[in-house]
């Protein structure tokens, strides 16, 4: 009878240190998600930050491109 008890004992701690476990492995997918919501605002607020960027750069970058070609042109005539 002793070792039943002490049998049910353990049981009812290891069932009480699985629950632990799971409220703390839900406690931790929640703080995943909501880090994850958080990541992608800064993502979408970074992007849009680029394409500003790129968009205003395009006119240099266009010119630069023509210049490359047009120096390689005179250095390498075909």
């Amino acid at each position: 009878m002793m070792i039943e008890m002490a049998d049910m004992a353990w049981n009812a701690i290891e069932h009480r240190c699985e629950r632990k476990e799971f409220v703390i492995e839900e406690e931790e997918i929640l703080h995943l998600k909501l880090e994850n919501e958080r990541l992608k605002e800064v993502l979408a607020e970074n992007l849009a930050v680029l394409d500003k960027i790129s968009q205003s750069c395009y006119p240099l970058f266009s010119a630069s491109a023509h210049n490359v070609e047009a120096l390689l042109d005179a250095m390498c005539p075909i």
